[in-house]
């Protein structure tokens, strides 16, 4: 195990799924789009040429964008939830560390679109004064239970000030 795996809680393992089918959708847009634009340029030199670039890109975006990321991503984002505090973890790349203090905890909402209901998941979104922070995908219930957990420690917080 990394210390990245150590620390904090995993989304869901769901999660990887509802990534993948949204890049595999996306994918799938614009390969629609590539299509599209080679049957309106049909009759121009290079055609051909375009369309298995556009092929080889969404096999490429596919392979990646539907299996590999999700993945990894999956891997890497982890939350914990402390007494005075909520810290998120995220990024491959660019690495991001959200420290929250509960005090500035304004309100917290569960919210799932079309995918994540399809998949019985939910997210947290966690507002301050001045931002939202957004634990993505959780089940249902978890999220829920989550979203009235911050809420509690954010008003104990504010009792101690």
């Amino acid at each position: 195990m990394n210390q990245q795996e150590e620390w904090g809680q995993a989304l869901s393992p769901r999660a990887k799924t509802v990534w993948a089918v949204r890049s595999a959708v996306i994918g799938l847009g614009i390969s629609g789009a590539t299509a599209a634009a080679a049957i309106l340029w049909w009759p121009q030199p290079g055609v051909l040429t375009g369309i298995a670039a556009g092929g080889a890109l969404l096999v490429l975006w596919l392979v990646s964008g539907s299996v590999m990321v999700p993945q990894v991503r999956w891997r890497i984002w982890r939350y914990r939830i402390d007494p005075d505090r909520i810290q998120l973890r995220r990024g491959l790349l660019i690495r991001t560390h959200a420290s929250i203090p509960a005090a500035r905890v304004q309100h917290a909402d569960t919210s799932q679109g079309p995918l994540l209901r399809l998949f019985g998941l939910a997210r947290v979104q966690i507002f301050t004064a001045g931002s939202t922070h957004e634990i993505p995908v959780l089940p249902e219930a978890a999220a829920t239970d989550l979203c009235e957990q911050i809420v509690a420690i954010a008003n104990r917080s504010g009792d101690d000030v």
